[in-house]
């Protein structure tokens, strides 16, 4: 069996892993966004943050897409963590002009185990012992947000997070520098330290990534208005984003230009449990 029917095949398993969730789910923030490499449009990345109101679990899906020359990149996630962000499940793929890899990880308590499958052929299931508290690193803004102490300048914070695309634990750390206007929504700026990479990025008080940058790539992200303003002329599988998301939508939310007055998810966490976990001090 070649690659791209490999390739095929997983991407539809992945489809019809992802239908069965849709029902009962609801948007908290979406954001259309454009990548940036070199400071050129290099292709669009879609996030969605949602809550599984039928099972309290928080959802958290995301595909991007980047086209260099000679080569063409898509990522899909799709990340399930009950209501104290607690992990429970999440698949990733990544699919090039000649490779697919599939990350399959479940939850059970501390031990995650995941399976690996490159082209077609699955490796060992690998069980991995985790840190108490330890959380999938997509959800890392959506959980400080949500805390009941809230956010603010001069926080910083300790964590321990998976890190979806490789399987792999890693201790990270957020620091929020300022509240700044970025592309017109009120904004924290964070400088994230988290496997061996720092990131600028600017998030909303309800959890909205709005820019980020990589500071050893220069890769950026920046949220747009619309899917078109983000998409430009690269290729859309609208079909496939259909069931990854349950809809395509148009327009992130909130979008840029307009006040973010989303209500913030509130969310109960257990007494003495630092969001995200680790050391929570004000600077």
């Amino acid at each position: 069996m070649n690659r791209n029917i490999w390739r095929n095949l997983y991407f539809v398993v992945f489809l019809f892993f992802v239908a069965e969730v849709q029902a009962e789910v609801k948007p908290v923030v979406t954001g259309w966004h454009k990548v940036l490499v070199n400071g050129q449009h290099s292709g669009y990345l879609l996030q969605d943050y949602s809550v599984n109101t039928k099972t309290k679990q928080f959802v958290a899906t995301n595909f991007t897409r980047i086209v260099l020359p000679g080569r063409d990149i898509s990522r899909s996630l799709k990340a399930f963590a009950d209501d104290k962000f607690h992990p429970i499940s999440y698949q990733y793929i990544e699919q090039t002009n000649t490779s697919v890899r599939t990350i399959n990880a479940t939850f059970d308590k501390n031990v995650m185990t995941a399976t690996v499958v490159n082209d077609g052929k699955a490796l060992e299931p690998q069980q991995l012992k985790l840190p108490e508290n330890t959380i999938q690193a997509i959800f890392l803004y959506l959980l400080m947000v949500t805390r009941k102490e809230g956010v603010k300048v001069g926080d910083h914070f300790a964590y321990n997070a998976m890190a979806e695309d490789t399987g792999a634990f890693h201790v990270g750390t957020a620091d929020i520098v300022e509240m700044a206007k970025v592309e017109g929504l009120d904004a924290f700026k964070i400088v994230n330290s988290f496997n061996d990479a720092k990131t600028i990025e600017h998030i909303t008080p309800t959890g909205q990534i709005v820019q980020t940058k990589d500071m050893e790539s220069g890769v950026e992200t920046r949220l747009v208005a619309t899917q078109d303003e983000a998409t430009g002329a690269f290729p859309v599988p609208r079909d496939a984003l259909k069931t990854l998301f349950g809809r395509v939508p148009t327009a992130s939310f909130p979008r840029p230009g307009e006040k973010d007055n989303v209500e913030p998810v509130t969310n109960d966490l257990p007494k003495g449990l630092s969001v995200p976990p680790g050391k929570t001090k004000t600077k």
